[in-house]
């Protein structure tokens, strides 16, 4: 798993304790040692690029007159407002703009099972 960090510091913390807390094995790779190959890298990975670009991007979509390298520029050259960070590659999935509740689907089974079971077992009390 490859997560990729935005500006904002303030949501970074918590899911990397998460991340540590739930044993997940992670890559990290700040906003500044992003690379446009990563950007290259989510738009093969993903079925609709759209998906990791906020909805100003949406204006590009219709566009049939601009060619896809002056399209990966615009979004490089703006990234910091047109990603949808902190963003998540695994197993050939793109998951944009992750929040700790999203983090539950890297979860092992195992690991979701106990936590099951032991709602279970408090909310029987």
């Amino acid at each position: 798993m490859r997560l990729y960090l935005s500006k904002h510091q303030d949501r970074h913390q918590s899911l990397i304790e998460t991340l540590d807390a739930y044993g997940i094995a992670y890559e990290l790779v700040d906003f500044e040692q992003l690379k446009k190959e990563d950007v290259l890298e989510w738009m093969r990975l993903s079925p609709d690029c759209f998906a990791f670009l906020t909805p100003t991007c949406l204006i590009y979509k219709r566009r049939d007159n601009l060619p896809f390298s002056r399209f990966l520029d615009i979004i490089w050259d703006n990234r910091a407002r047109s990603l949808r960070l902190p963003l998540i590659v695994d197993k050939g999935h793109v998951y944009p703009d992750v929040t700790l509740e999203d983090l539950r689907t890297f979860l092992p089974r195992e690991l979701k099972a106990e936590k099951r079971q032991a709602l279970k077992a408090l909310l029987s009390v």
